[in-house]
């Protein structure tokens, strides 16, 4: 990054649904504990960090909805595969932020 230039990153980080709970470490959940954020300070960047969790969920669910509605189109050009795994990433997402192990923040870092 030149100097005084910004960077900004949409991040998501929880538990993956093949993740045991027990296993996973929560207290890297919060915005200055990410491995983002552990990332960014070891290089020595500042950064503010905006929660997005809420609207990360909220798509989620819309995008189960929608993917049930679509599910015939899909079947019909015999991509399931796609379906399946969409279908997958909603359920991890809305799973993990439902069980409060999930978020999403936008981090601005210079």
């Amino acid at each position: 990054m030149r100097p005084g230039g910004r960077l900004a990153f949409l991040y998501s980080h929880g538990r993956e649904p093949w993740v045991p709970v027990e296993k996973f470490d929560a207290g890297t959940l919060p915005p200055d504990r990410t491995p983002l954020a552990v990332a960014l300070q070891a290089n020595g960047y500042a950064f503010t960090a905006q929660d997005f969790t809420a609207d990360d969920y909220r798509l989620a669910l819309l995008r189960k909805q929608a993917l049930a509605e679509l599910k015939p189109q899909f079947a019909a050009e015999e991509i399931m595969f796609i379906y399946e795994n969409r279908l997958g990433d909603a359920e991890g997402v809305s799973q993990a932020c439902e069980m409060g192990l999930q978020r999403r923040y936008l981090y601005l870092a210079r």
